[in-house]
């Protein structure tokens, strides 16, 4: 079983893909670390469906799911997640607009926390912007991640594994993440816009409803707290019948 699952969501970027595989497997070989890269595939277009099936001939650790219907974003990481098999999880986007050499830096920050998002830096001139938009995040869901879209992040898989993740509701991973008691962190990344694929995959505009409902769910979720009941000494047979005998006397009594 791998340690390491590399997710990678895509629509449409074949191209990207061809591009990424030398640079992503050369860095993942070396963490010295067992792994298997997972391409989910948002259904595209044929021929990307062939590009992606040639490299999984000739690439051994990468697997491929083709979902049958656009399900966007959300779903395709939760489709990613559900497959995979390796105990830390990293997510990016088809090519090398998240270099990967920054993989290391997001699996060595999981020592300060469950899921590590990368953080893009923010332009000084959208930083008022940037601060306005996160405020009703940070009000409703208590929750200030400066860059929630950025698309490359790392993982403990059981803080995922069972985490909710309603359609159109990527932007709020980390809440969902933070309500069932993990602890959630970003590192600085760098971040190359111009190596995009053409057709970036996304959950569209934000929309406020989502918002709501992102704050419904960390209102209403309860993780289930618990301890193990500590067990009596082993019994003897003949000593065993009359700790039942008794049991069902007192019952009676009752």
């Amino acid at each position: 079983m791998p340690e390491i699952s590399v997710i990678i969501s895509q629509r449409n970027s074949g191209g990207a893909l061809v591009e990424q595989m030398p640079v992503l497997i050369a860095q993942l070989d070396a963490l010295d670390q067992s792994f298997e890269i997972i391409v989910v595939d948002d259904a595209s277009r044929a021929s990307t469906v062939e590009t992606i099936e040639n490299l999984c001939r000739q690439i051994p650790p990468l697997r491929a799911i083709r979902l049958d219907r656009r399900v966007g974003l959300s779903g395709s990481v939760v489709a990613g997640i559900r497959v995979s098999t390796g105990d830390k999880l990293v997510f990016t986007s088809a090519g090398l607009e998240y270099p990967p050499h920054q993989i290391k830096d997001l699996l060595d920050a999981q020592s300060r926390g469950d899921l590590v998002i990368g953080r893009r830096a923010t332009p000084s001139s959208a930083r008022w912007l940037n601060r306005i938009v996160r405020t009703p995040r940070r009000m409703l869901l208590n929750m200030d991640i400066h860059d929630p879209g950025c698309q490359f992040w790392s993982a403990r898989r059981e803080a995922l594994v069972n985490t909710p993740l309603p359609r159109g509701s990527y932007q709020y991973l980390a809440a969902f993440v933070a309500m069932r008691g993990y602890r959630v962190t970003e590192s600085p990344i760098q971040y190359d816009a111009l190596a995009a694929p053409d057709e970036s995959l996304d959950d569209g505009w934000p929309s406020p409803l989502n918002l709501a409902c992102a704050w419904w769910l960390c209102r209403r979720w309860q993780e289930p707290s618990y301890a193990e009941l500590r067990r009596t000494e082993n019994l003897l047979p003949e000593l065993r019948v009359a700790f039942f005998d008794d049991m069902r006397d007192s019952k009676r009594a009752g």
